[in-house]
């Protein structure tokens, strides 16, 4: 079933400005992985839309009665720290086409975050939309587990109201950079169809001076032909 989440809505509706967005999303979203870190998921501020990096991704093969389970460990970046974690099924088709890979700079619309039975948390990736592959590390990120940051929830409070403000700048600014290239597109538009419209008129006028040529041509032929048989 399709993943809902306000993130995926707002990366669909960006994807008609490309160029902006890929501009504004090469920087990693700061302090990600440490506030995911003491998140339970992404329902705990559905506006949460971190742009990450994909620092690794292995292909781990299980076997449950006799059927070969295929899945994927993941490593996700925000350029500080990292945070392991696994792949939601329905994401394989991304590793298989390639959208998914190593480096890939992704923005994550929907995750939860798990604790196991040895208190290591890891994040289960459940739903993103990619960005661009620069093909490189971003940062010198270490790991988040061994970082020793202890979160209040009042830090959290504040990451949050910092974050909403600056992702609604960012944006704003975007969909109006986005607004500036559709307007260009739609002059250039009606540049061409102006163009067309000249080069069709001017067709329909040498089309009508090759006309009058031949018809001149025609007619001095014809006096041409009387005066032959004049002189005969």
């Amino acid at each position: 079933s399709d993943i809902q989440s306000p993130c995926l809505d707002q990366a669909r509706s960006l994807s008609s400005t490309s160029l902006a967005v890929r501009l504004f999303d090469m920087s990693l979203t700061k302090n990600a992985i440490q506030s995911m870190y003491f998140m339970t998921g992404s329902a705990d501020h559905p506006s949460f839309c971190p742009t990450l990096q994909l620092l690794h991704i292995k292909k781990i093969v299980q076997h449950e009665r006799g059927v070969e389970i295929e899945r994927f460990k993941i490593i996700l970046s925000d350029g500080v720290h990292f945070l392991s974690g696994m792949l939601v099924t329905q994401l394989h088709p991304k590793v298989h086409s390639g959208e998914i890979a190593q480096f890939a700079i992704i923005r994550v619309t929907k995750f939860l975050v798990n604790a196991l039975p040895s208190g290591q948390k890891i994040i289960i990736l459940l739903g993103d939309d990619k960005v661009i592959n620069p093909g490189t590390r971003l940062g010198n990120p270490v790991d988040i587990s061994k970082a020793g940051i202890n979160l209040q929830p009042s830090d959290l409070e504040t990451y949050w109201r910092n974050y909403d403000a600056i992702n609604d700048i960012n944006i704003r600014s975007t969909f109006d950079a986005g607004a500036e290239m559709e307007e260009l597109e739609r002059a250039a538009k009606r540049l061409k169809s102006t163009v067309d419209d000249h080069q069709s008129s001017i067709g329909v006028e040498m089309q009508k001076l090759d006309d009058e040529e031949k018809r001149i041509r025609d007619r001095l032929n014809v006096i041409d032909e009387k005066k032959r048989e004049s002189a005969a």
